[in-house]
């Protein structure tokens, strides 16, 4: 039988960088981390990358992603990286509303396996003042093997506020 159990919660404000360490640890093999509250104060784009057991954000171009983004006021979009500093689209949009806002489901396996590449997967919504709203699906990897701890959320913007609720899914015999 499998359980989903809480290991802890953050939050950050008026922020461009958000790191969350010592997460991810060999206790479960597969994470997840929802992004429940975000706000944005300026245009923003923000990616995902992964920190390592040395407390470093790995930036290297070693991310791989791709995404479907099913937008209700323009047409969909279906695009991919294989070499970047970051999974991009994690959160965020072009609109400078403060009232802009996301949500998102972030699934990471095998993060403390240093001898595999960190997998991930999410899926998100967007709401856009005066536009509409905009979810994705993605997936990526980081292309390397290290010991993966914890996560950092960084912009080119200004995060209002951010709230994020961290779980491991364990199987128990």
């Amino acid at each position: 039988m499998s359980n989903l159990r809480l290991i802890n919660e953050s939050s950050g404000s008026s922020l461009s960088s958000y790191s969350v360490q010592d997460v991810f640890s060999s206790d479960y093999d597969i994470y997840q981390i929802e992004i429940t509250e975000f706000q944005q104060t300026a245009t923003f784009s923000g990616g995902m990358r992964f920190i390592n057991s040395s407390g470093s954000v790995i930036s290297s171009s070693d991310y791989a992603w791709a995404r479907l983004s099913l937008r209700s006021y323009g047409s969909f979009i279906d695009d991919k990286s294989t070499s970047d500093s970051d999974i991009q689209y994690i959160v965020g949009s072009a609109t400078t509303s403060p009232l802009s806002s996301t949500g998102a489901s972030i699934w990471v396996f095998n993060p403390t396996n240093s001898s595999s590449y960190t997998f991930m997967m999410f899926q998100n919504v967007n709401w856009l003042v005066g536009s509409g709203i905009a979810g994705s699906k993605a997936i990526g990897v980081l292309k390397t093997t290290a010991s993966i701890t914890g996560f950092n959320i960084y912009s080119t913007g200004t995060m209002g506020s951010i709230k994020t609720k961290h779980y491991g899914l364990r199987v128990d015999s």
